[in-house]
């Protein structure tokens, strides 16, 4: 990795400050997603957007835009920080990061705004609430991450690096949603799905859990040495830990049924579209 900053020697809470023009970075980032979901809403209910379907589910043709927007900031923010601004070595559950605190920040804004786009929509809750479930813990995370200072050197690569193959699934889902526009883009869906498949194995199924053994190591190595944690506590690495178990299966999850698409595609079967 190229363009590497130096880690403080010792671990110091520097995290959980960010602005942007003068206010709080959180709840601004959480008004421009809602702002952004309320325009497009107002779009489609008053005509300006025509489209039947959109105006049948104007809560979801909504939503698109500002998740697009999520996935792409974190896509750039996180992988641009874990490629190119990252220090030489790990330094520890405590070490602060520029780009960790910045990719926390964005994600904790972006995840506040998905649950609360969840709540009139039983479709972006997912079938059995895996969604949600998914939402309540990466907002648990990232929320350590920003203000305790909590795995700032990991936060890129689980937050950011993972969010790339998120960015053609926004658009697939949009497609899936709203099937008019699928009908007419037939093409365009099945180039975004085969970019989808292509980024998330690799990057969520083969490469979250071989980075999860360097966290995992570096976990223990800290909570075996016996010193005293007041950054970020030993309670928090713990929860970073289950936490990572939790994700990782779920990254398998997925990436388990999209095996099974793929294996339904090259057979013959029946392909689900959900």
């Amino acid at each position: 990795m190229g363009n590497k900053q130096s880690a403080p020697p010792t671990p110091e809470l520097i995290s959980g400050k960010m602005e942007f023009f003068g206010y709080s970075a959180i709840p601004f980032m959480v008004v421009v997603y809602m702002c952004a979901h309320m325009l497009c809403y107002v779009a489609i209910t008053s005509g300006a957007i025509s489209n039947p379907e959109f105006a049948k589910s104007p809560h979801l043709a909504a939503h698109f835009l500002p998740q697009f927007f999520g996935f792409v900031m974190l896509a750039w923010l996180g992988g641009g920080g874990w490629l190119m601004h990252m220090p030489e070595s790990d330094p520890g559950p405590g070490g602060y990061v520029f780009a960790g605190e910045q990719i926390a920040m964005h994600m904790l804004a972006f995840q506040i705004y998905e649950l609360a786009a969840c709540i009139p929509a039983k479709r972006l809750r997912g079938k059995h609430y895996e969604f949600v479930g998914h939402h309540v813990i990466t907002v648990i995370l990232s929320y350590l991450a920003y203000k305790h200072q909590a795995y700032q050197y990991w936060a890129p690569c689980f937050m950011g690096m993972s969010e790339i193959s998120s960015v053609p699934l926004a658009v697939m889902d949009f497609f899936k949603q709203f099937k008019s526009v699928k009908a007419r883009y037939e093409s365009v869906y099945e180039i975004i799905q085969v970019i989808f498949c292509l980024l998330f194995l690799p990057i969520r199924g083969v490469y979250w859990p071989y980075s999860s053994i360097s966290f995992w190591k570096g976990s223990l190595e800290t909570l075996d040495s016996g010193n005293a944690l007041p950054i970020p506590g030993a309670w928090v690495i713990l929860i970073f830990c289950q936490c990572n178990i939790l994700m990782t299966m779920l990254q398998w999850f997925w990436a388990t049924l999209i095996l099974q698409g793929l294996w339904a595609k090259v057979t013959g079967g029946k392909v689900h579209d959900d």
